[in-house]
């Protein structure tokens, strides 16, 4: 009779355990899906939540490390790829990406050895011997260094600001600067949408930012622009949330022609290239 309660207790037991494991494969299972559908905020977190149960889950810390990459936390990048590699030995993109994060990080000669290594492994990828190549020549880049002076753009804010485009007396360039409180953000990075802006350069300083003027703005992404060369037509990049293209994973890009009328941009149609 003193069995049954034995039998019991190990049922018991065994039925927790089982209940533990799948709740922590549905844990992982929406982590999953945050990172195959590009919101890697919401990921990190749930990622997050798996390793705090499993902190040796290979998958929540690769794909961890891949949410701070394509974040730009190069920092956490570096230390979650490191322990990933750990337990993926055969995912060969871990030790590119791990020396990324160090390279990024200005850990040049560790970074040098983890590109070798892909290099090695995955010969017939032309990036690992780029990459070797870069770090190599790092100190000879160093030499000239105190011949040029960098500073900050003034018209930088907090957010992301990218691609540059001379134009008129200034430049125009992408940037997901909060416009107001209530501006939609991207699930990507958290930030707000980016949108077209203008600087003008008067003497030696920059004009505080202006969104480009016309009506170029959508709720989604407007990226880098080129001009042609009387400033009458731009070209730029937009993101396209199409039901007939759009896949999981991926991000739909197109590029789209605007014409310049009384000093407004129209955009007139979406050109053939993408």
């Amino acid at each position: 009779m003193k069995k049954a309660p034995q039998k019991i207790t190990t049922t018991i037991f065994l039925l927790l355990i089982g209940l533990m494991a799948n709740a922590q494969s549905i844990q992982l299972k929406k982590a999953n899906d945050l990172f195959d559908h590009l919101a890697y905020i919401e990921a990190i977190e749930a990622y997050k939540d798996v390793l705090d149960k499993d902190k040796d889950n290979g998958v929540a810390l690769a794909n961890l490390a891949h949410c701070y990459r394509l974040t730009s936390n190069t920092k956490l990048a570096e230390f979650y790829y490191k322990r990933a590699l750990k337990y993926n030995h055969k995912d060969n993109s871990l030790v590119l990406y791990y020396g990324q994060a160090l390279m990024s990080n200005a850990k040049y000669d560790e970074a040098l050895t983890q590109f070798k290594q892909y290099a090695k492994i995955v010969p017939y990828d032309s990036r690992g011997e780029h990459f070797v190549k870069a770090c190599e020549n790092v100190n000879t880049l160093r030499k000239d260094s105190s011949m040029y002076k960098i500073s900050n753009f003034s018209g930088n804010s907090k957010e992301s600001e990218f691609g540059p485009a001379f134009y008129k007396g200034g430049i125009v360039f992408a940037s997901s600067r909060i416009k107001n409180r209530l501006e939609a953000k991207n699930d990507w990075n958290g930030e707000a949408y980016t949108d077209l802006y203008f600087s003008e350069k008067i003497g030696y300083k920059w004009s505080t930012p202006v969104e480009l003027s016309g009506k170029t703005a959508t709720k989604f992404h407007e990226g880098p622009a080129v001009f042609n060369s009387d400033f009458s037509k731009m070209y730029f990049t937009r993101n396209v949330n199409s039901s007939t293209t759009k896949r999981v994973g991926t991000a739909n890009l197109k590029i789209f022609e605007a014409v310049l009328q009384d000093d407004t941009w129209v955009v007139k149609k979406r050109t053939a290239f993408l």
